[in-house]
């Protein structure tokens, strides 16, 4: 299926890509225009089976320099067709496995006849620097957000290419404001491939699927980062945002314990085929949780209680006796002091 495209349009689906495979997308790089391209709803994995990971920093990096853009030039965060912000994609590549780990802001200039040229020296000088601090890492690609305009992301993958004979393309679309875009990244990563398309090559953007990956120090960060993330109403205590997420954990939680109930019920009516794997595994899951009725959790409760007590009171017998302590040594010497005096 062959279809128009104004250069105003973004060419990505409107589709998330975080996890999942997703339709493959072939976008048509020509030599003189870039007003045709060519979509194949067929799923597709990267060239070579590579396995691509991004990692949260790199997504994390992109959003920060897409929003620190927008506020120097008062632009609305929602507002794509003004603000346009391009940089490097840095890790590494082992055989078939290809992992992003950071990414850098790139210098550029954009030429009347929409060609973007970009500050090949500052590129290499920051390639360079992290490979003297990171020598396993290498340039792997490019991003982009803002205004996918065709004719420009083909002059900087083009330019990109001198760095890397096969760049990774990483698009995020700041436009999205659907509920979806809470579950899934709007991120989308392509590779260019080279098709012979009616007796001509062409190069295409073929859009490849690829995984999130967190290490345990990201992991730990994200996780602060949620938590204290500032609030739209002063009104609000910052643990709000954190005691929200509990309550939605809660929530979902009591709806997968009520799907588990109505199965048990429609096998004791027989509206159901019993599964012994699965009632195993209900079984499982119900001895995980106490029975809050039994007179084992009432004592085990009562002990508890009584322990935190005594602890408490520990801690104040212990405060009072090193006041009492203080005390008869101040009094001690004033009682000296008044004796040497005479």
């Amino acid at each position: 299926m062959t279809l128009q495209k104004r250069k105003d349009e973004r060419y990505s689906p409107n589709i998330m890509c975080s996890h999942e495979p997703l339709p493959m997308q072939s976008l048509m790089m020509q030599e003189s225009s870039a007003e045709m391209y060519e979509m194949q709803h067929e799923i597709r994995p990267s060239r070579g089976s590579r396995q691509v990971h991004i990692h949260p920093l790199v997504t994390f990096n992109v959003a920060d320099h897409y929003t620190r853009v927008c506020r120097q030039h008062s632009t609305s965060l929602a507002a794509p067709k003004t603000t346009y912000v391009i940089g490097a994609l840095f890790g590494t590549q082992k055989g078939l496995e290809v992992s992003i780990l950071d990414s850098f802001e790139l210098k550029y200039e954009v030429s009347e006849h929409r060609e973007v040229h970009i500050d090949k020296d500052f590129l290499a000088g920051r390639l360079n620097q992290f490979s003297q601090v990171f020598p396993n890492y290498e340039l792997l690609g490019w991003y982009s957000v803002g205004p996918n305009d065709l004719e420009m992301d083909i002059s900087i993958h083009k330019t990109m290419m001198e760095f890397n004979e096969s760049p990774l393309f990483l698009v995020m679309d700041p436009s999205i404001q659907s509920e979806n875009a809470k579950r899934k990244l709007p991120v989308y990563l392509y590779e260019s491939e080279l098709h012979v398309l009616h007796g001509a090559p062409k190069t295409l953007f073929v859009q490849i699927a690829f995984k999130i990956e967190t290490s345990e120090t990201e992991g730990i960060a994200i996780d602060h980062i949620s938590k204290v993330a500032p609030t739209s109403d002063s009104n609000k205590s910052s643990v709000h945002p954190h005691l929200g997420n509990i309550r939605d954990a809660i929530m979902m939680l009591s709806r997968q314990i009520q799907v588990l109930v109505q199965y048990l019920d429609d096998i004791q009516s027989n509206d159901a085929i019993v599964d012994y794997g699965l009632l195993h595994q209900i079984s499982t899951i119900c001895n995980q949780l106490p029975t809050l009725g039994s007179d084992f959790f009432e004592f085990a409760s009562i002990k508890d209680h009584i322990d935190a007590k005594c602890i408490t009171y520990l801690a104040a017998l212990t405060k009072g006796a090193q006041l009492i302590n203080t005390v008869t040594e101040r009094f001690s010497s004033i009682s000296s002091r008044d004796t040497n005096g005479c």
